[in-house]
């Protein structure tokens, strides 16, 4: 449910779906491992208030709002918001910092993509997000898998899978680990194909950590 208009400027941090038909952007990877993502978060979020922390450029948080009951979008970026609200009509945008924001309400489901690697107080971040989540809520979250690629240098920390489930089990009672796969075909026949990040499905907050 994109609005048509220019795109976001461009940053490696930050995917757009307008810069995949934009010849100037100088995309590295697909968009597929991003939509990828939100497409597998699709299916806890139907019917369900749903938040998605530091949503970026805001496809996603509309991606979810198609089966949610709502969708809101935070990011910490002011310009960033705007610009997902001019785009993104059929969700709400907020502007906050991931470490520190406060939730109205409890709601079913946060959504967070690519974003730990990126805190340095990743417990004040998973506190923030026990805090907002009911009781029988769910957090669905992922991280690039520690090693694969260079670590880039706005990365603070990457995870290896169990120091990620290790860190998410403070906070929560179940924690379920997926992994996202890259794979190249080639001619029909898979060329290469290697686990890349880290998907967590975490249910029952502890409030014991709040």
């Amino acid at each position: 449910m994109r609005e048509t208009g220019p795109a976001m400027a461009f940053t490696l941090e930050r995917y757009d779906p307008a810069y995949d038909h934009n010849p100037s952007f100088p995309m590295i990877f697909m968009g597929a491992p991003h939509w990828a993502r939100y497409h597998w978060a699709a299916q806890f979020c139907r019917g369900k208030c749903v938040v998605d922390i530091a949503c970026g450029s805001g496809y996603g948080t509309s991606y979810l709002a198609q089966v949610a009951e709502q969708a809101i979008g935070i990011d910490n970026d002011r310009s960033v918001v705007e610009y997902c609200r001019r785009t993104y009509p059929n969700a709400r945008f907020y502007c906050a910092d991931a470490q520190r924001f406060k939730l109205t309400q409890p709601v079913d489901v946060i959504v967070s993509m690519e974003t730990i690697e990126h805190l340095p107080e990743p417990e004040r971040f998973l506190e923030r997000v026990c805090a907002g989540l009911r009781s029988d809520g769910i957090f669905l979250c992922s991280t690039p898998i520690a090693g694969v690629l260079p670590q880039p240098p706005h990365h603070v920390r990457e995870y290896s899978g169990e120091a990620f489930q290790a860190m998410l089990e403070r906070y929560f009672a179940e924690v379920s680990l997926q992994f996202q796969t890259m794979r190249w075909d080639i001619g029909g026949e898979t060329y290469h194909s290697t686990d890349m990040f880290l998907l967590a499905v975490c249910r029952r907050p502890h409030r014991s950590v709040l």
